[in-house]
């Protein structure tokens, strides 16, 4: 099984467990476009949403922005903390190939229908 199948798989078991499992207040989705945006805003968002104290949301947040790289150091480095939202997501689409994107298409299809029925139910 190739990385990009067992995450797909992954993210598909995870969702739909949850989305059984759990009323639609109990989810906060956090979309790439937002993060690219303003990820700070985002990331408070998500965080109050989890009822965390202000103290504590400024503490994690604190010096985010100093932290962003927007240089790949290894074409092959996965796990690059320093690297912007923005960039991270055109990695991704850069390092799919076609079949591995409709594969995680037609592993996921499902998934997209079930989500948007959930959250507007």
């Amino acid at each position: 099984m190739q990385p990009f199948e067992s995450a797909g798989i992954l993210w598909r078991m995870s969702y739909i467990y949850n989305a059984s499992n759990f009323g639609k207040d109990d989810f906060f989705v956090v979309h790439s476009k937002n993060l690219e945006n303003n990820k700070i805003r985002e990331y408070r968002s998500m965080l109050l949403h989890l009822k965390l104290s202000t103290k504590l949301i400024d503490k994690c947040l604190s010096g985010i922005e100093s932290n962003i790289n927007n240089e790949v150091r290894n074409a092959n480095s996965v796990h690059d903390w320093k690297r912007s939202i923005a960039h991270t997501n055109n990695y991704w689409k850069d390092s799919l190939s076609e079949q591995e994107i409709d594969f995680i298409r037609h592993l996921t299809c499902d998934v997209e229908t079930l989500y948007d029925q959930f959250i507007t139910n």
